[in-house]
């Protein structure tokens, strides 16, 4: 159904005016449920039809895609890599001056320290360059946030 409507002309960015929710949005909010397949498929179909999809698009709430898998913990390790394979920015700054890496060490998951690894490791991987000492608006870097988690790993 995704690839016959993208085919027929839906937009691959068009955010919902209510909550300005993207396509792309949508499927990181089911990430554990098929994301990753879903969003194989929505980005070839737009690569085919010569779409490009907006990767870092902000909804209502200042949320990117990728600032939704990583804040609500439904990270599928392979939904994050294609998303920064697709071009999205691991030093994202939100409006609280906050960046993906920021998210990471607030959250004080049980797999945080191995989670924060694997996505350093991913943007290794495509050569980015995530910035490590960028202050939010508070003045605090991810290092002050995950020292008051006592994030040992960091």
């Amino acid at each position: 159904m995704v690839k016959l409507l993208l085919r027929k002309g839906a937009s691959p960015s068009l955010a919902h005016p209510k909550d300005g929710l993207t396509p792309l949005h949508c499927i990181c909010l089911r990430a554990n449920r098929g994301g990753v397949d879903l969003a194989e498929i929505f980005f070839k179909t737009c690569d085919d039809i010569e779409q490009k999809v907006q990767v870092d698009a902000v909804n209502n709430a200042d949320e990117t895609p990728l600032r939704l898998l990583l804040q609500d913990r439904r990270v599928d390790e392979q939904l994050m890599r294609l998303l920064l394979r697709r071009g999205a920015s691991p030093n994202f700054s939100f409006s609280d001056g906050s960046t993906p890496l920021h998210i990471i060490c607030k959250n004080n998951f049980e797999d945080s320290c191995e989670f924060l690894d694997t996505f350093l490791k991913i943007n290794k991987e495509i050569n980015q360059l995530v910035h490590v000492n960028v202050q939010n608006n508070q003045g605090k870097t991810p290092l002050h946030l995950a020292l008051r988690l006592n994030l040992e790993f960091v």
